[in-house]
């Protein structure tokens, strides 16, 4: 599971066409906090966006919100 979450991670961050619905199916398992700490600590600011869009399209939250119940 952690090589296919990693890796799908990856291609959502370079905009490969489906890369977020691979990460769907893991939608119940940690993915979800994988995606918040990669947009939070992407410099590239399209790769950036394409995590943040992928963590709301998944979840329907913010990522920055996601990464607030990270730290508490």
């Amino acid at each position: 599971m952690s090589l296919a979450v990693r890796s799908a991670i990856h291609e959502v961050a370079n905009g490969t066409p489906g890369a977020v619905e691979r990460l769907r199916p893991w939608s119940r398992f940690a993915h979800r906090h994988r995606l918040v700490w990669a947009s939070a600590t992407e410099r590239d600011p399209t790769r950036r966006k394409r995590l943040v869009e992928a963590y709301r399209q998944l979840t329907g939250d913010d990522a920055e919100a996601g990464l607030r119940a990270l730290d508490d």
